[in-house]
Order: C-alpha cells, then sequence, then structure tokens
C-alpha cells in the first residue's frame, strides 16, 4: 500500500477555521442575507450587464447589480472613484506584480459607508465586481455585534470568506491569481512576465470554501465547474468530495433554521 495517504485539499486546522467562520456567518447575519436563497453568481452572460455603459456610469451599475446579488440593494452606500494605480513599466524583463488585497476600501462616514474603487479595474470588469463583493463584504460585517470566530488578525480573511457566503466564490477564486506573459515590439521586441495575487485566501482555500457554500446550499457544482479555471476545477470536484464524507450536521440543521 501507498505509504503516505490520500492528501486533503487543507491541512485541518485550515478546513476548521472554514467550517467554523462559515457556521458563524449563518448564526449572524441578517435575516435579509437567506443563505438558502443565495445564488451562485457567475462570470457568465446572463448575470451581469454593462448596459453600454463606461466609466464611473459603467462602476455604478455593476456596482448596483452587485449590491442586489448580495441583498444589499437598499443599504446606503457611496461608491467613490480613486485615482489609479502606477502602470507598469515594461522596460523591465521580468515585473513581478504582486497585489496583496483588493483595489478598493470600504470606510463608514458617520451614518453613511463610503467604498473607493481603482478605475483601472474597469478594464478587467471580473476584478472590479471581485472587489465589490469583497467591499460589500466588509459592509456587511460592519453591522454584525457579535463577536467575531476568528482573531482580528483574519479579518480580511473572514471578509473574503463572507464574499463567498454572499455567492461570489467563483470570482474570488478565479480572481485569486493571474499570470500574464508579454511582449512588447515598440520595445526592442522586449519582454516577460508579471503576476498579481488578489485577496487573502489563497486560491485553493477560496475553491473548498466555493465547495462548502454548494455542499451546504444544495446547488449543482457543475456550473461552477465550467466557469472556473481547470486546475481549480479539479480542486472543486476534491473539495466537494471531502465534504460529503465530513459530518456537517451542525451547519445544515443552520441552513434549515434561516
Amino acid at each position: 500500500m501507498w505509504p503516505f495517504g490520500n492528501k486533503t485539499l487543507l491541512d485541518a486546522d485550515t478546513t476548521a477555521w472554514h467550517v467554523d467562520n462559515f457556521e458563524w456567518l449563518l448564526k449572524v447575519l441578517p435575516t435579509e442575507n437567506d443563505f438558502a436563497k443565495t445564488r451562485l453568481i457567475l462570470p457568465r452572460p446572463g448575470f451581469f450587464d454593462s448596459h453600454g455603459l463606461k466609466g464611473d456610469a459603467l462602476a455604478q451599475s455593476l456596482f448596483n447589480q452587485v449590491k442586489a446579488y448580495c441583498g444589499m440593494a437598499d443599504w446606503p452606500v457611496e461608491l467613490i472613484s480613486e485615482g489609479a494605480a502606477p502602470k507598469r513599466n515594461r522596460d523591465l524583463i521580468q515585473v513581478p506584480d504582486r497585489n496583496l488585497g483588493f483595489s478598493g476600501t470600504f470606510a463608514t462616514d458617520g451614518n453613511a459607508a463610503v467604498i473607493t474603487y481603482d478605475p483601472a479595474l474597469l478594464d478587467t470588469p471580473h476584478d472590479f465586481i471581485t472587489t465589490m463583493a469583497h467591499e460589500l463584504a466588509h459592509y456587511l460585517l460592519a453591522t454584525v455585534p457579535d463577536e467575531r470566530a476568528c482573531d482580528d488578525t483574519h479579518e480580511e480573511h473572514l471578509t473574503d470568506l463572507t464574499a463567498v457566503f454572499l455567492g461570489f466564490g467563483v470570482f474570488l477564486a478565479n480572481s485569486a491569481f493571474t499570470f500574464e506573459q508579454w511582449r512588447d515590439e515598440g520595445l526592442g521586441a522586449s519582454q516577460g512576465w508579471s503576476y498579481k495575487r488578489s485577496g487573502y485566501l489563497s486560491e485553493t482555500e477560496l475553491v473548498f470554501a466555493t465547495a462548502l457554500f454548494l455542499t451546504l446550499s444544495g446547488k449543482d457544482c457543475a456550473a461552477a465547474e465550467t466557469s472556473l479555471k481547470p486546475h481549480l476545477a479539479k480542486q472543486l470536484r476534491q473539495a466537494i468530495k471531502e465534504l460529503s464524507k465530513s459530518d456537517l450536521s451542525a451547519l445544515r440543521v443552520l441552513t434549515l433554521s434561516q
């Protein structure tokens, strides 16, 4: 027999963190965020419409669509465009472009909420939508007075998990790591590569969280698989299989009680 056995997608402690915090979210989030009615939001036709808009008008339209999917359509919040981040210097042959976090911010101003975004995100609407889901998750968590199930150092990780809870797991997982190769004939045929890391949970953690969302909501994972990057779709199948052998009875009771 092969001596090392089957390797699980996440280690035991990380798996427990996801399950414990998902259970906490089921207990504390407002009733309008009915988990049983939450849709799996996918980067496919029929979910978002640009309405032919551009610039800030497009940002506002997409933001309102994300708010509606999050069950927060009527929540007061101002969306503000911030200055674009500096462009990459393509004279460099290798350009690591590691972005830890999201190109957006959430803050409160008295009774109002303010979310900002980098307008460069609109070049890739998928990333804009992902960022808005994360920032709205911040807004949602800010309304929860209960003590967190995790410590303060994992607040941003919990925010990622909350965005998955709101149905945006596929968006977050696909955006978590991006690798790009390029060639610029105008600079003497210079070429190189860059990569971007977005968010706080890893790709694999986001896939596991998405599998937990699908398992508890009873949704078919086929649509998620076909919308994920191929290597992430493979991980999703593994996570679904692992969760099918796990005792999630406490979480299932919470989903039924909402």
